[in-house]
């Protein structure tokens, strides 16, 4: 079931329904999913080292896949670095090598 919001711009404009009203449905709704939650059973020990296990490799995932992210990034502004020193590299012995005059090249 999609809720939707009671503050909503587009639900202004229906008819026959006014925002307090909208409010009211909203929050019955709203404590009606509170009585739901709090008439959970507690957990067992089975449940709970399972949800934790879950848990637990999905956190791992997540450091993985934020680690690869971290080393391409690191990997990226290497090559960027390595590139910039080898272009300035170039461009230093280009301004080493002596340029040729005019009257050597009339020699």
């Amino acid at each position: 079931m999609r809720r939707s919001d009671p503050l909503d711009k587009n639900a202004l404009f229906s008819p026959g329904v006014d925002v307090y009203t909208r409010l009211q449905s909203y929050w019955s709704r709203e404590k009606a999913s509170v009585a739901d939650i709090l008439a959970f059973q507690p957990m067992d020990w089975d449940e709970r080292t399972t949800m934790l296990s879950v848990m637990s490799a999905a956190n791992t995932i997540a450091i993985i896949l934020l680690a690869g992210v971290v080393l391409l990034q690191v990997s990226e502004w290497y090559v960027e670095e390595s590139i910039a020193a080898e272009l300035e590299s170039n461009r230093k012995k280009d301004a080493a090598a002596a340029p040729v005059s005019d009257e050597k090249k009339k020699q």
